[in-house]
């Protein structure tokens, strides 16, 4: 396993445990997550690799917009500006799936199901988002359901491991960001550590599981349909 792995993996145990017992300590493991894990993408391949600049830029835009939603509890604008990286950070990976499929034609079924996720997670959000929210969180919803469709389309021509892989993390982030929404904006009511823990879990397996694809895809692996 690369050393840089390991690293990622002992700082996310080491996040996740603090998280559990909502350690201020956070402030410091939190903003180290993406960078390791960008680092181990860039250990595995040479800067020049194709399109492994987009796949930096989306960690690197995670890893921004993961310093903002810190600092929610102060001002709305942080969590608004937090969005608007974790957007960013959609965008690039939109970029890295659809330069690399050659799948044009569109999904019928997997748009249907994509678009009744989101119609439920804006239609469960709706009634407490005010102000910029109204329109911020379902252009944000969009973008995400659009990453996850691309990932999907580029998935399913690959082998079998990276389309498990982009499937994993596509579902992982949708459920991660929807459970932000969900805490934040309905009245669901969880401990504390359950909601910073399922967040934050099911957010660094979506990261893995999308760059541990996409660098394999990078690589070459056997590309064949299932």
């Amino acid at each position: 396993m690369n050393n840089l792995l390991k690293i990622f993996i002992g700082i996310c145990t080491i996040h996740l445990g603090l998280e559990l017992v909502s350690s201020e300590w956070t402030l410091l493991s939190k903003p180290l997550l993406m960078p390791t894990l960008g680092l181990y993408l860039l250990s595995e391949n040479s800067w020049s690799s194709k399109y492994i600049k987009s796949l930096l830029l989306a960690l690197l835009f995670s890893t921004i917009g993961d310093g903002l939603l810190m600092f929610t509890a102060h001002d709305q604008l942080y969590f608004i500006a937090g969005l608007a990286s974790f957007l960013v950070a959609h965008l690039f990976y939109v970029f890295f799936f659809l330069k690399n499929t050659k799948q044009k034609k569109l999904n019928p079924k997997r748009i249907l199901v994509l678009g009744i996720y989101l119609f439920l997670f804006i239609y469960l959000l709706h009634d407490g988002l005010t102000g910029l929210l109204l329109y911020a969180v379902p252009v944000y919803a969009c973008i995400l359901a659009w990453m996850a469709y691309t990932a999907m389309q580029y998935g399913f021509e690959q082998h079998k491991k990276i389309k498990l892989l982009f499937l994993g993390g596509a579902i992982l982030f949708m459920l991660s960001d929807s459970l932000i929404g969900l805490f934040a904006f309905t009245e669901i009511q969880t401990p504390l550590w359950t909601r910073r823990i399922s967040i934050m879990l099911s957010y660094v397996l979506a990261q893995y599981l999308l760059i541990s694809g996409a660098n394999l895809s990078i690589q070459g692996f056997p590309s064949k349909k299932n």
